[in-house]
């Protein structure tokens, strides 16, 4: 996870208070209802918190088909306070290149303070299908699908076979898979189909499982071999 913090400081009266703001972004898979956060420490009491959407718009609390939002009042302690902000699936799928939501903390002691805001950034991992066409039965072709939007190399990579769930990542005759490099922020893993197996038009699975530190769930999708006749 990425984060960094924003240390606040607040006159009142003769006091100078201080907290301190720390988002953490999170890299998401689009199918599956995610939930950011930030900490805020050295607060006297709980603060009065929004979250803001992308176009900066308040994000109510009223907007529960989008939305869920949790102040973090009712876990205050000790002068912290976790706001969160779950994102559901209707939304999740809008979501296509890093885009950033707003903590917005208003000291709760102290309600005419100014209002501080830091960035949350979510980041889709985004797997891209290699397909391919092939003269049917003659040479080997190798399809692959490619994974955007990691700070890690996966996981776990598996290939499967889309009409029976056949494993072909490992020992299955006439398939090779390779995982392939972490680069930047991507990888790009291949399976080499034999000719023996281009026979006709077929789909693989290719399904990754992000690294730990991704936050994110298993996600896959499907590669098409289409094969043709001279």
């Amino acid at each position: 996870k990425q984060w960094y913090q924003r240390r606040v400081a607040i006159t009142a009266g003769a006091d100078l208070i201080f907290y301190t703001i720390t988002p953490h972004d999170r890299r998401i898979t689009t199918g599956v209802v995610q939930t950011i956060s930030c900490d805020i420490t050295g607060l006297r009491s709980a603060a009065d918190i929004t979250w803001k959407d992308p176009d900066g718009n308040d994000i109510s609390t009223g907007d529960t088909s989008n939305y869920f939002v949790d102040d973090g009042t009712a876990a205050f302690a000790n002068g912290a306070q976790t706001p969160k902000l779950t994102i559901k699936t209707a939304i999740l799928s809008t979501i296509s290149s890093a885009t950033s939501y707003k903590c917005s903390v208003t000291s709760g002691c102290y309600p005419g303070s100014p209002v501080y805001e830091k960035s949350v950034v979510v980041t889709p991992i985004v797997v891209t299908a290699g397909n391919r066409e092939v003269l049917r039965g003659t040479d080997a072709v190798v399809i692959s699908c490619k994974v955007t939007g990691l700070t890690a190399a996966l996981q776990t990579v598996k290939w499967q076979k889309s009409d029976d769930a056949t494993d072909v990542t490992t020992g299955e005759t006439g398939y090779t898979s390779n995982e392939g490099l972490f680069d930047g922020d991507s990888q790009t893993t291949t399976l080499t189909v034999a000719s023996a197996q281009n026979t006709a038009d077929s789909t693989y699975a290719c399904l990754i499982t992000p690294a730990a530190q991704d936050d994110a769930t298993e996600v896959s999708t499907v590669v098409t071999l289409n094969t043709f006749s001279e």
